[in-house]
């Protein structure tokens, strides 16, 4: 029960973002600069999340690309709810 009130908090914490003015942080990031995890995360893409996620590495999963943003924050601010599940 805890962890899903913590799961829930992070959750509504994540959606706070996408409400503010932090849009340069997700600002389109060249092809070249950015993984493809983070791509598909952005645009929706959950069968390539689902494929990718196994194998990164946990390290990774919060990974800073180049415009400042994360795989998670782009996900949450493009209303992808069912990849932002994925990541938390």
């Amino acid at each position: 029960m805890h962890f899903i009130k913590k799961t829930e908090k992070k959750f509504k914490s994540l959606l706070k973002i996408r409400r503010s003015n932090h849009q340069e942080l997700l600002e389109d990031p060249r092809v070249e600069e950015a993984s493809q995890f983070y791509f598909a995360c952005r645009n929706g893409d959950i069968d390539t999340v689902k494929q990718i996620l196994p194998t990164i590495p946990y390290d990774q999963l919060n990974q800073l690309e180049p415009n400042g943003s994360t795989a998670l924050h782009a996900a949450t601010y493009f209303d992808h709810v069912d990849i932002v599940r994925l990541l938390l």
